[in-house]
């Protein structure tokens, strides 16, 4: 099997775009981002950059499958949508959640 971050430029971004975050982890998101909404675990250790935690909640509930597949695309949207601030590891994720508590 090819290793498809090994590719060329533009085959580059042809692998990128096989990629998506799936919607129901998107309106996840946004709660995030906008009301300080607890993450669900999957979207958590995604979002802590906790790559162990993610693949055990997909051992635990496999309807997080779709999610796991398609990781790189998590790492695409944090990084081109959120500030750095709100993503990365458990203590910016809790730390922005307590912003938005205290209504920044």
């Amino acid at each position: 099997m090819t290793n498809p971050f090994h590719t060329p430029g533009h085959k580059k971004q042809e692998v990128w775009n096989t990629f998506g975050v799936p919607t129901r982890y998107m309106y996840a998101l946004a709660d995030y981002v906008n009301y300080g909404h607890r993450p669900g675990p999957f979207l958590l250790a995604v979002m802590a950059n906790d790559l162990r935690a993610a693949v055990e909640e997909v051992e635990g509930d496999p309807s997080n499958l779709d999610g796991l597949r398609n990781l790189p695309a998590f790492v695409q949207h944090f990084r081109d949508t959120y500030p750095p601030e709100a993503w990365g590891s458990e203590e910016k994720v809790m730390a922005w959640r307590g912003l938005l508590a205290e209504g920044r």
